[in-house]
């Protein structure tokens, strides 16, 4: 159910990452931090939402910090300073925590659009996944 879809784009659209269709199994998903850097990853199609939900988690703040500085001991111009960097680290660890929680959302709106509840008499609810087939259950 959670493949990425235009309901996914319109999502991280709405959040102010760029998402370019990089092939059929991936996206990749882009967003300047708020110090000016052309942030992106990479997200797999199938099991988009995991696929974000997993880096959101993986994204390493000091990592990301120390390759930075790393870069500007290498000549890298237009490093920002160190106390910048943290900073930067911590947004960039915010957006993607932000859009990681958006597409969740997403994804739990859409299920509760592909199940049909009745409720019948004496209280038993019955319950139809639209995206399955014959898929029913009796709840009591």
């Amino acid at each position: 159910m959670n493949d990425f879809n235009d309901r996914y784009l319109a999502v991280c659209e709405n959040h102010d990452w760029t998402v370019i269709d990089d092939d059929d199994a991936t996206v990749e998903l882009s967003k300047y931090s708020p110090a000016g850097e052309d942030f992106s990853f990479t997200a797999d199609k199938k099991g988009f939402v995991e696929s974000v939900k997993q880096y959101a988690a993986g994204f390493n703040i000091d990592e990301h910090i120390e390759m930075w500085i790393e870069a500007r001991k290498n000549g890298v111009r237009g490093v920002p300073s160190t106390r910048e960097l943290v900073k930067d680290a911590e947004d960039i660890d915010k957006m993607l925590r932000e859009l990681a929680a958006a597409v969740w959302r997403e994804e739990e709106n859409q299920c509760k659009m592909n199940k049909i509840t009745f409720t019948g008499s004496g209280g038993v609810r019955i319950e139809q996944d639209k995206q399955a087939d014959n898929s029913v259950s009796i709840i009591a």
